[in-house]
């Protein structure tokens, strides 16, 4: 059978449908209302959902708008959201909706059943964790951890959710890295989907800051899959290795993981902020800590450099003059001992010298001065020698010690005999920060002079 658009397609349907007695049959369900919600005209619908295995049945019911109080009445609610998550008996009869090519339950009344299968099947898995000691009772904080870098996400890549993560994430001031792994986010292929992700960013054994699960829209009924205790197992283990963040999309409702992951959230949008937040404050902590530590060394080596010119100037000063001491005092008791050996050869030579006097006494003395002169002049040449030598090194190395010190600073012009120009208490180095006409003040090493610009003459100017 051809048709040639799809209106035909639908309305030979409908004939069929309207032809038997289906849309006679008075009906009545048991089952769980996943979502509840009023259109704009004040009509109720509501979704039946039913998850057998792997599989998840739903069918919407609509009561129109004159039915809602009296509904709400009879029920004794306040507001058509207190349906949601209870078990009930509805009554009605199918109608086949042209629009949708769907066939929608019209109710007509709508009872208790007792507590709904969903949660009582929540409850049940939770009670399960709880014994297992599985189900996260800390308040966890990302402020805790290492500065986020790299993310494993887990979501569909279709998922509104998905788009609205990696957007707030980009307003992070160091964007992390994110990598996705795929897996449904509804349905009968959510939890192995979800497992099979786990093992995948396990294989990589790429060192992950965090991982997070992410979904967002879609009905109530979507969660049931989520509910699972086999996925609870594997999100609590896994917290062990990498934190797992949760942010399934419902403000409300909790589902299994939000009990077990190390942090969960009500939206995607919400997991995002947090750690855009903590990406952000751990960098203004970096930045503080590198002021603080820059202004430290500054300090340090300010305070350091004062006391080294000081404490070397003294202390080489203080070795200068003990090796003079030294000298002079080895001068003295050479010269007391040259004396001493001069008295003793004349006292032994006394008689000779008495006899000749007159020749030997000037022949002696004569040589004897020679000899002295000579030995004196040898000494004082070895004594100046090495001790000037010695002095001379000490010279050498405390004015290294004092050029490398203070080479960085304005006031070494005053070791080669130079001045220093300020201009309102700022060091010129450049004639490019004077103009004519500007007051100065030439600092020399023994005063000041205050002087006017008449005249500025570039090097550079004059060479090119």
């Amino acid at each position: 059978m051809q048709f040639e658009n799809i209106q035909q397609l639908i309305n030979y349907i409908n004939n069929i449908i309207k032809n038997t007695s289906i849309l006679d049959l008075n009906i009545e369900v048991i089952s769980d209302i996943t979502t509840s919600k009023v259109s704009k005209r004040g009509d109720l619908y509501i979704e039946l959902s039913q998850k057998v295995g792997y599989s998840n049945y739903s069918i919407t019911v609509f009561f129109p708008e004159k039915f809602v109080p009296y509904i709400l009445k009879n029920l004794n609610l306040k507001h058509y959201s207190e349906l949601s998550g209870k078990k009930w008996v509805i009554k009605g009869k199918l109608n086949f909706w042209k629009m949708s090519s769907k066939f929608v339950l019209h109710g007509s009344s709508i009872e208790s059943a007792g507590e709904s299968e969903i949660e009582k099947n929540k409850l049940k898995i939770l009670k399960k964790l709880e014994m297992k000691s599985l189900i996260n009772k800390n308040t966890n904080d990302l402020k805790t951890l290492d500065p986020i870098k790299k993310i494993a996400i887990i979501s569909s890549p279709t998922a509104a959710g998905y788009g609205d993560f990696i957007k707030n994430i980009n307003h992070a001031e160091l964007i992390p890295i994110t990598h996705l792994y795929p897996s449904a986010m509804q349905g009968a292929g959510t939890v192995p989907g979800i497992i099979g992700s786990f093992y995948k960013i396990l294989e990589t054994k790429i060192k992950y800051d965090i991982v997070v699960i992410i979904r967002g829209g879609g009905s109530k009924s979507d969660l049931m899959y989520f509910d699972d205790e086999e996925l609870a197992y594997y999100i609590a283990k896994f917290n062990l290795k990498i934190p797992v963040l949760t942010g399934i999309g419902h403000e409300q409702d909790k589902s299994i993981p939000d009990y077990v992951s190390w942090k969960s959230y009500s939206t995607p949008t919400e997991v995002s902020r947090d750690i855009v937040n903590q990406i952000n404050e751990n960098i203004k902590r970096l930045k503080t800590a590198s002021l603080n530590s820059k202004i430290y060394f500054n300090s340090s080596f300010k305070d350091q450099k004062n006391y080294l010119n000081i404490q070397n100037i003294n202390f080489f000063s203080t070795r200068i003059n003990q090796k003079l001491d030294q000298i002079n005092e080895y001068i003295k008791k050479f010269y007391k001992y040259q004396y001493n050996v001069i008295d003793n050869k004349i006292m032994i030579n006394k008689s000779y010298f008495i006899k000749n006097k007159n020749i030997f006494i000037k022949n002696y003395l004569n040589s004897i001065l020679i000899e002295i002169n000579k030995t004196l002049n040898n000494k004082i040449i070895d004594i100046k020698n090495g001790s000037f030598l010695s002095i001379n090194q000490k010279k050498d190395f405390l004015n290294t010690i004092y050029l490398n010190i203070t080479k960085n600073s304005p006031f070494s012009v005053f070791l080669s005999d130079g001045a220093l120009i300020k201009k309102e208490n700022q060091i010129i180095n450049s004639t490019k920060k004077l103009k004519e006409n500007d007051s100065i003040k030439i600092i020399f090493k023994d005063g000041n002079v205050s002087a006017n610009i008449y005249k500025i003459n570039n090097w550079e100017e004059k060479n090119g």
